[in-house]
């Protein structure tokens, strides 16, 4: 079980260690609200489900892009950054140096992804997200 979002991404002026400049947003209280004990710089360990772009400036219509490397990839990882509105969960730097190399650089695209369990603190501590039943917040 997980927690399934669909997002924007964003590109920052700050980032935290091992991480990209770009994140997503999560809603806080589907995340580190509910799991207080999340810290900044926590990883969240999931699946990049897909990666979309627009099919065209007049149709909001996202159609995923094929990145081989992604998914044969098992797990992906996010670097947290608590907000008082939202989660930022930025971009490893080994998954980002993925998605750059495809050209994925600009804020209109989104993606998708599973977000299944967190590792916090200096030992780690593995914290399972949503563990009895799958959150969907993909947009239908």
């Amino acid at each position: 079980m997980a927690l399934s979002i669909e997002r924007y991404f964003f590109s920052g002026i700050t980032k935290p260690p091992a991480a990209s400049y770009f994140y997503f947003k999560v809603d806080n209280a589907y995340l580190s609200k509910v799991y207080d004990e999340l810290q900044d710089e926590d990883e969240i360990i999931g699946k990049i489900l897909a990666i979309k772009k627009p099919a065209s400036p007049a149709i909001p219509y996202y159609e995923p892009i094929n990145i081989p490397e992604l998914e044969e990839k098992k797990e992906n990882r996010f670097i947290l950054r608590r907000n008082p509105d939202a989660d930022w969960l930025y971009i490893s730097l080994e998954d980002w140096h993925i998605i750059r190399d495809y050209g994925i650089i600009k804020e209109i695209y989104k993606i998708e992804a599973k977000l299944e369990y967190a590792l916090t603190g200096i030992e780690k501590k593995r914290i399972d997200i949503y563990p009895k039943k799958d959150i969907d917040l993909r947009e239908k």
